[in-house]
């Protein structure tokens, strides 16, 4: 026994490392207790952002997976500016119409009348349609136009028509359209216009579109965010903290 002592006292460090790495995990629990990291209760947040969020790392996918659940609104948030544009049309796309709704209310009038002349022609005079008498007939007196002319136009031409309208008119029909047509219309926008708009959504927003992405691309973003996973590191359970600086022995070897 003390000649194995002796020699574990020449091994340096990575030689210890490999043999810690190489006991079973109980034996590795042991060694990190006698070394006081469970007794010393601010060691780990005394280790740099770096550090924890290294050990975070050695977390199994599973694992990272489950603490994707502790991150708050700010933090998806922040994670979905980090895809790249067509990762947030795609997820924003896999959003409740209702919530991406709430979007569309928010932008200019000029964006709006914009998305309803990228309907298709039968669309628009769909939801003009769907207007009371009153208000259609006030709509297309603004262009001089009669019910009874606007009633002998083929959809072609009353589409034609309505994209003469003032961009607040359009605006205005915009927002009478239900939520699968105002989706629709915006899916018909040109790629920047869709990344300018998304870059402008709300904080709550861009979290509930980034909990649209899957699991894998969820966690290729979060291994972009140091600061992020440090913060999950911290998050976790002591026993949890601990058990990832066992790992790190055997990532040492």
């Amino acid at each position: 026994m003390h000649e194995q002592a002796a020699l574990l006292g020449r091994a340096n460090r990575q030689e210890l490392a490999s043999l810690v790495g190489r006991a079973d995990r109980q034996v590795q629990q042991a060694l990190l207790e006698r070394a006081n990291y469970t007794a010393d209760t601010d060691l780990f947040g005394r280790m740099s952002m770096t550090s924890q969020a290294n050990l975070f790392q050695r977390a199994s996918v599973q694992e990272q997976a489950a603490s994707l659940g502790r991150l708050s609104r700010e933090q998806s948030a922040d994670l979905f500016g980090r895809a790249n544009v067509d990762q947030q049309i795609d997820w924003f796309g896999r959003v409740d119409v209702a919530k991406q709704a709430s979007l569309f209310g928010k932008m200019s009038r000029e964006d709006q009348a914009f998305m309803f002349g990228r309907a298709p022609a039968r669309d628009q005079v769909a939801v003009f349609g769907r207007v009371d008498k009153n208000t259609q007939a006030a709509l297309l007196g603004r262009m001089n136009i009669t019910a009874d002319a606007w009633g002998r136009m083929s959809v072609q031409d009353q589409a034609a028509t309505l994209g003469r309208m003032s961009i607040q008119d359009q605006a205005d029909l915009f927002g009478r359209a239900n939520y699968a047509e105002q989706a629709a219309m915006f899916g018909r926008t040109e790629r920047a216009f869709k990344a300018e708009a998304l870059g402008r959504m709300s904080i709550e927003s861009q979290a509930a579109a980034f909990e649209r992405a899957s699991r894998q691309e969820q966690l290729d973003l979060l291994g972009r965010a140091p600061q992020i996973r440090a913060d999950l590191f911290g998050k976790m359970s002591r026993a949890e903290q601990v058990d990832l600086m066992g790992r790190s022995f055997v990532r040492a070897q």
